[in-house]
């Protein structure tokens, strides 16, 4: 049986050129829900984005009939490969309003040593990959990897969200991540959860969650902030219906 970390290098290779092999230009509409639970506020956003994905740069429509805006594709770049290096912004707060993007994206890549021993060990750098209690191997399941980041990487990290749950669905014949879940230790105790759906032969953004706990301006208390945000209308394209993605930014 191929072991936790060879698979996880191998799905990680599958998304780096399935990323790749993005599409220039794709349109879709997309829903996010914000919640301040504590606060019971709440506000639905609709809107229709055209991006384009070699440098992020979008056109946004705020429906039926609200603000055009050239900004990053909102929330996140429905190409987006969540197996990656990359830094997320995301600005939130109790009056309802959400600023996302993501950006710097190097999706990760591994190479197989080449070796004439009839048995090779590999291994993560800074990562312990296992199976999960639910992973399943057959087709009507999905594959489940947990990844247990080393002091190797918690003790240098810069950044506050750590890789922890990538899953497989086992009918997938490409076998490309379904979900992907990053996570951050407290105070934040956050979370960034991207799902993934076919669309024809794409490998498409479905759903995106976030959330946070963020402290309060006088840092007296925190309030936690959740963003819901669904993809759906997807039309790809070699060259852009907005004329402004034909200029350079």
């Amino acid at each position: 049986m191929i072991s936790a970390d060879q698979e996880f290098r191998d799905v990680a290779n599958r998304a780096a050129a399935a990323y790749q092999a993005r599409p220039a230009y794709v349109s879709y509409r997309t829903h996010v829900r914000i919640e301040v639970p504590s606060l019971r506020r709440s506000r639905d956003i609709e809107r229709a984005i055209e991006v384009r994905t070699q440098d992020d740069v979008a056109v946004i429509q705020d429906l039926p009939r609200g603000q055009r805006q050239i900004s990053h594709a909102y929330p996140i770049n429905p190409t987006f490969d969540a197996i990656s290096y990359f830094s997320l912004s995301w600005k939130a707060g109790p009056h309802d309003r959400l600023e996302a993007y993501v950006s710097d994206v190097r999706p990760l890549t591994f190479t197989t040593p080449q070796s004439n021993a009839n048995v090779v060990v590999t291994s993560l750098r800074y990562y312990h990959a296992e199976f999960a209690a639910d992973s399943r191997s057959d087709e009507g399941g999905k594959m489940h990897i947990v990844l247990n980041p080393l002091q190797t990487l918690t003790q240098f990290h810069n950044g506050n969200l750590y890789l922890r749950d990538v899953y497989i669905d086992n009918a997938d014949k490409q076998r490309l991540p379904s979900r992907v879940t990053w996570v951050s230790p407290a105070p934040d105790s956050g979370e960034f959860t991207v799902d993934y759906r076919r669309d024809g032969d794409r490998w498409m953004v479905d759903h995106a969650f976030f959330t946070q706990s963020i402290p309060t301006p006088l840092r007296l208390a925190r309030f936690r902030i959740n963003a819901d945000a669904r993809f759906e209308s997807f039309t790809f394209e070699s060259q852009p219906a907005s004329k402004e993605l034909l200029l350079p930014r």
